[in-house]
């Protein structure tokens, strides 16, 4: 004779037993933890930190954003070498402060694709698009030359006002 309230019982045991050691199941490793992401239309940056202080969220994503930051300088870098080999001290220094003012006015734009913690750390893979990231620039670039446009234009009508012992000379480049 057959039991089914026996049998019922066991298929319940085994489906929590089934259901209990999945959700113990470690979650597999993301593939971005030992090998950076490359794509034609993004930076990416990874940051990875102990989790040991109250910041480390905030610690690993700062090193995330500075990962992106230094793949930004490099391309940068590289496209000025390309147009004069002459780099001297003082040019490396602009480049150094343009790249933080750049990364200041973009960290709206990067976002976070993932997080992972395991083992005691906390890892983060953020990423910054280059379309945006080119089209913010020319923004930026197009507002710079306009406001400059029109020093220029103010420093030469109060010239033309000044009187004529007191001219200096200008150069315009």
């Amino acid at each position: 004779k057959f039991r089914w309230g026996l049998f019922i019982n066991k298929i319940l045991c085994i489906s929590m037993a089934a259901l209990i050691c999945g959700c113990f199941s470690s979650k597999k490793e993301p593939v971005w933890i030992t090998s950076q992401p490359v794509a034609d239309d993004s930076w990416f940056g990874i940051g990875s930190t102990v989790i040991d202080t109250e910041n480390y969220r905030m610690t690993a994503q700062e090193l995330a954003y500075q990962e992106i930051g230094s793949q930004i300088e490099v391309q940068l870098i590289s496209e000025i070498e390309s147009s004069s080999k002459e780099i001297n001290q003082k040019v490396d220094k602009s480049f150094s402060s343009q790249i933080k003012t750049r990364m200041n006015l973009f960290l709206e734009d990067i976002k976070i694709v993932e997080t992972y913690t395991k083992k005691g750390r906390y890892h983060i893979l953020v990423s910054l698009p280059k379309e945006e990231y080119y089209r913010k620039l020319k923004i930026r670039k197009n507002s710079t030359r306009s406001t400059v446009m029109d020093l220029i234009k103010t420093a030469v009508f109060l010239m033309v006002k000044m009187p004529l012992n007191l001219h200096l000379p200008i150069y315009i480049p």
